[in-house]
């Protein structure tokens, strides 16, 4: 490891690497045996290992690159498949109109967890307007996972931009946290129709557990994550009864839930082929779950 840093550091291995004397696959797995906060300060304070990691699109294809400003974009290839957006250190629509250079992204996050900062809570009046420019671009067509944190606003219209959007064809996990309200167009919309994780973080679970067992669009979900409050028996008994979840095998609910809600969990034909069940009201968040295929360089 020692000389994979001195060729990082003098810049042979970046020559190496695009004259082809060193295979990019090989760099990649050795830099991937550390951790991803590691690597992570090394991409943001040593500019040899930055460009290392853009060297070759195998190498960084796979990663999850953190932007927080335009500069930040401008510096990334076009070919860049994975984005997170955080800490915002300019205009959120700036960021938003700047990310269409990016034409093959697979997986988005508007969730700053590393600053426990909402993305899109920067005007708490109205939804951005590049919001929906980017929600129907073509760019998201390839976007396999979604993951947007709008802290207490937005959630609704945004769930209206979504299940209306035409472009999501390829989603697989979608990640939301705020206040939603209801998600019945949303859980009834072509956008969710291949989804096979869905995670929702909001202070009343109820209204979204009506919204998910009725979601006539949710028939390939396989794993389910609700974290917040407000989990009755009623909501606990609507997702038991579900006929659209049938092919559920994963569950966790972070809240409380009452005897009733655990007897209709318990006895539930329709979630009969769970191999996962996690009920606890310990945790309150879920800052820390993570749907993006890979860690940040």
């Amino acid at each position: 490891m020692r000389c994979l840093f001195e060729s990082i550091n003098n810049g042979l291995l970046v020559s190496a690497i695009r004259n082809g004397t060193i295979p990019p696959l090989l760099v990649k797995y050795q830099l991937d045996e550390y951790l991803p906060h590691v690597r992570q300060i090394w991409f943001d304070g040593t500019p040899a290992y930055r460009d290392v990691i853009l060297s070759h699109p195998s190498i960084y294809q796979d990663y999850t690159f953190i932007v927080t400003s335009v500069k930040n974009i401008k510096q990334l290839p076009d070919g860049v498949r994975h984005l997170r957006v955080g800490g915002m250190n300019e205009k959120m629509c700036i960021l938003l109109a700047v990310l269409s250079k990016f034409r093959s992204l697979c997986s988005l996050e508007l969730f700053d967890r590393y600053r426990g900062q909402a993305v899109l809570s920067l005007d708490h009046d109205r939804l951005p307007s590049n919001v929906p420019v980017l929600l129907n671009s073509p760019n998201m067509v390839n976007c396999e996972r979604l993951s947007i944190d709008t802290g207490l606003f937005y959630l609704g219209d945004l769930c209206k931009e979504l299940a209306n959007s035409t472009v999501f064809k390829s989603l697989k996990g979608l990640l939301l946290r705020g206040s939603p309200g209801s998600l019945n167009l949303l859980a009834d919309s072509s956008t969710l129709a291949n989804c096979e994780t869905l995670i929702i973080e909001y202070h009343t679970l109820d209204k979204i557990c009506e919204s998910i067992a009725g979601g006539s669009s949710l028939t390939t979900l396989q794993t389910l994550i609700l974290a917040g409050g407000g989990v009755t028996d009623i909501g606990t008994q609507q997702l038991a009864d579900s006929q659209f979840l049938t092919s559920l095998r994963s569950l966790a609910i972070y809240s409380d839930i009452g005897p009733n809600g655990l007897r209709a969990i318990a006895t539930s034909t329709v979630l009969s082929n769970l191999e996962q069940l996690k009920l606890d009201s310990t945790m309150i968040g879920i800052r820390d779950v993570i749907i993006s295929p890979t860690p940040p360089p």
